[in-house]
C-alpha cells in the first residue's frame, strides 16, 4: 500500500494506478475511496485489528536459512 501512495507523487506511476482502477473497477475514482479509507484508519483501529488477527498461538513461522 505504501508503494501505491508514494507512487502518486510522479506522473508515470500515477497514470498506471488510474489505469488499473479504470480497467478493474470501471471507475478510476475508486482509488480515492481507497485512499480515504486508509486515511480514516487510526492507530487504535490498527492495533485492534492486529490483536484480532495476529494471534501468536495460531501463527505459523517459517525460518529460511541461506545456503553456505
Amino acid at each position: 500500500m505504501n508503494d501505491m501512495i508514494y507512487s502518486l507523487k510522479t506522473s508515470g506511476p500515477r497514470s498506471r494506478i488510474f489505469l488499473d482502477y479504470e480497467i478493474n473497477f470501471n471507475n478510476y475514482k475508486k482509488m480515492y475511496e481507497k485512499l480515504d479509507m486508509i486515511n480514516e484508519m487510526s492507530p487504535a483501529f490498527i492495533k485492534k485489528a492486529g490483536e484480532q488477527y495476529l494471534i501468536p498461538k495460531k501463527s505459523n513461522y517459517l525460518i529460511l536459512k541461506a545456503k553456505k
